[in-house]
């Protein structure tokens, strides 16, 4: 006997989701960025908020593939560009809701009235009784429409698709875990500023997302990323140490002091970033939460 859920596996939108998700570590020589930048789009721009659940959800079953039995990180080329290419849609997701209403104030009144109406009502013949799906529900006496955020009260699914993202915590705390474990190199940095920079944006909209243990959660986020401040000190000094030893050894031996001290400058660079996406990502990780004993 198949389990009550077993169709869900085989639902055309999420197998459309997670097959999109693949194409994220395409490595096509031709088209592969060009790939990965349609994809990013797609999911982080162009899906269906109403899809939002599922998408976490896929993005989620592929990133505990990053990890061992023991729960050991699992590092590779591909599983980093697949980490890095997921923070870009999930901050657009998180995104979104601002974008729309900076839109909406550039558009002004008369014309966000114009779209809601090619979205929303649904024209009909009948001259007397013009009608749409949105107002026929709200104009129901027994219709219970509330609005209020998702910690708040209770709210619609069309509102508030991402209070029913019941993933979220496990997902950000994985992928945090495996931006710490990449090198001290100078491309890994700017992948943990994206995530500090996820987790800002995450913040942002802590209102309309659902956590099941949102203290322990956020404690052990400004855990992490404390940690990522206050280690960037010592990084670097081993970064410029090679530097230092780079360009104390003879030009005859075949090391490019020059490029050597562009790459010890561009670390530094990268490292007061970090530093900065850090701070402002605790900075909103502790805003409003209780002291703990």
């Amino acid at each position: 006997m198949e389990p009550v859920s077993s169709d869900l596996h085989y639902c055309p939108v999420t197998q459309f989701i997670g097959d999109s998700l693949k194409y994220l570590v395409c490595q096509n020589e031709k088209f592969g960025i060009q790939i990965q930048r349609h994809i990013q789009d797609l999911l982080g721009h162009e899906l269906n908020p109403l899809c939002y659940p599922i998408l976490f959800d896929q993005i989620k079953i592929q990133v505990d593939k990053f990890f061992d039995a023991n729960g050991q990180v699992i590092c590779s080329e591909q599983n980093t560009q697949f980490i890095d290419n997921v923070i870009v849609i999930m901050r657009s997701v998180f995104e979104m809701k601002a974008q729309q209403a900076v839109q909406n104030a550039l558009e002004g009144p008369a014309t966000t009235t114009g779209s809601t109406n090619t979205l929303g009502i649904v024209p009909n013949n009948n001259a007397g009784s013009p009608s749409s799906v949105v107002n026929s529900s709200s104009n129901d006496p027994n219709s219970s429409s509330t609005s209020g955020s998702g910690r708040n009260g209770s709210q619609q699914t069309n509102e508030n698709p991402l209070a029913n993202v019941n993933s979220l915590e496990q997902l950000v705390l994985n992928i945090v875990r495996y931006a710490r474990q990449l090198d001290t190199s100078v491309a890994a940095v700017p992948i943990r500023i994206r995530v500090c920079q996820l987790v800002e944006s995450m913040m942002k909209r802590r209102d309309d997302l659902s956590f099941r243990q949102e203290i322990k959660f956020r404690n052990k986020l400004v855990e992490y990323l404390t940690d990522w401040i206050m280690g960037n000190s010592h990084q670097f000094n081993q970064v410029h140490a090679l530097g230092q030893s780079a360009a104390g050894v003879g030009v005859g031996s075949g090391v490019n002091v020059t490029t050597s001290q562009l790459v010890v400058d561009q670390y530094q660079h990268l490292a007061r970033e970090l530093d900065q996406a850090s701070m402002e990502a605790v900075a909103t990780l502790l805003h409003s939460l209780p002291l703990q004993p």
